[in-house]
């Protein structure tokens, strides 16, 4: 076992703010928990996966219900009508002494991230406007995996220079 003995005063405080923070790293995880969201809701306008891959486009039919329906229509991935899933006020962070995280609020958040296969959550019966009967599979087709959470390469690098700046402040 090696053992080191440190006599000098600055160094010994520094060590001793070190063990400090380390014992309480709350603020910390907040502001870790703020780049994440700050650097989710951007994806939305790059239309990027966290690890730098192009969201799938919509699809055509997806298009052309919204056209359908009269509704805004936004070609940008995961930009719906009302802009719900994409919206900052979507999205919740909590952290704690050791933990960050960022969640979403929005119903359709796993489908979009995860996608799903065409009649993964079964099907829908009913009677259309003019009484007509009618089957569909929910979803209607297959939802592509749009993968909007998660850390990034330069997430990382926000991280890690946010902890360095947390222990060691210019």
């Amino acid at each position: 076992m090696i053992s080191v003995e440190v006599n000098d005063k600055q160094i010994s405080a520094t060590l001793d703010g070190i063990e400090g923070k380390l014992a309480n790293q709350a603020d910390l995880m907040a502001q870790i928990a703020e780049l994440l969201l700050d650097s989710t809701v951007e994806r939305f306008q790059t239309g990027t996966a966290p690890d730098g891959t192009p969201w799938a486009p919509k699809s055509s039919t997806t298009i052309a219900a919204y056209e359908a329906r009269k509704e805004p229509v936004s070609l940008k991935p995961l930009i719906g009508p009302t802009k719900s899933l994409s919206s900052i006020t979507n999205f919740a962070t909590a952290s704690g002494d050791d933990w960050a995280r960022i969640s979403s609020r929005a119903i359709q958040s796993a489908v979009m991230q995860f996608g799903a296969q065409q009649g993964a959550f079964g099907a829908f019966m009913g009677i259309d406007k003019r009484g007509r009967r009618h089957f569909h599979s929910i979803p209607w087709g297959d939802i592509p995996a749009r993968p909007f959470l998660g850390i990034s390469a330069e997430d990382e690098e926000s991280v890690m220079a946010a902890i360095k700046e947390w222990i060691f402040p210019s």
